[in-house]
């Protein structure tokens, strides 16, 4: 799981050991990228592992009960949360893929 939460510390320009923030301000950076994660978390593992470009504002929404990815977003909002760079929305139960994008967009 470490590898993972690295990744997404590399996309946000987030050092969670120092606390220091980078620039994303640049016109390489992806402002605003609202991800729905319904089941198991590997393909958004490999999804943000394999993005190239950083990220503003990462907003995660729980769409159902997971174990495991809860135990994966707990971590992720425990080493980069206070950063404002990521925001974590939990739903209990599927609200769909529409309802998920169109809560991360309000977030």
């Amino acid at each position: 799981m470490a590898e993972y939460i690295h990744c997404v510390g590399e996309r946000l320009l987030v050092d969670p050991t120092t606390r220091q923030l980078g620039g994303n301000n640049g016109t390489d950076v992806i402002p605003l990228m609202v991800v729905p994660l319904m089941l198991d978390p590997m393909d958004f593992r490999t999804m943000m592992c394999n993005i190239s470009v950083p990220i503003r504002l990462l907003v995660l929404v729980q769409n159902g009960r997971e174990a495991m990815l809860s135990l994966y977003l707990q971590e992720l909002e425990r080493v980069y949360g206070w950063s404002g760079r990521l925001v974590v929305s939990r739903h209990p139960e599927n609200i769909g893929y529409s309802a998920a994008v169109n809560i991360g967009l309000r977030l």
